[in-house]
């Protein structure tokens, strides 16, 4: 169960705009890896937050009439990235540590602040 309900994510959503809540998400799920051990909850907010956030930036990149298919490809690709996520994951966290893999993963998120291309 998540932190959040998705109706209310969706809320935030709506009411403060896509990137500033995906943005939110790298930093909760980069702050998961600050804190060791993370608190239970944290890890989940940040993926709530990155999750409705992602789903409102398919559905409003894409026309009505590809909308659906568009959405469903982005949940299977959701999916098998989980699947392929958590089988590395245990490797990375059983080399190197819970710490090492948040972190990794908050520098790597595509909503952390990045410089811009030269």
């Amino acid at each position: 169960m998540s932190v959040l309900p998705s109706p209310l994510t969706g809320w935030l959503v709506d009411r403060y705009g896509r990137t500033p809540i995906a943005a939110a998400s790298g930093l909760t799920l980069l702050a998961t890896g600050i804190k060791s051990p993370p608190p239970r909850r944290l890890p989940r907010l940040g993926w709530n937050l990155g999750l409705v956030s992602g789903t409102a930036m398919i559905t409003d990149a894409v026309p009505l009439a590809t909308r659906a298919k568009n959405q469903g490809m982005a949940d299977v690709s959701i999916a098998i990235a989980g699947a392929t996520g958590g089988f590395s994951s245990g490797l990375v966290v059983s080399a190197s540590g819970y710490p090492v893999l948040a972190l990794t993963g908050g520098i790597r998120s595509p909503s952390s602040p990045r410089s811009p291309p030269v």
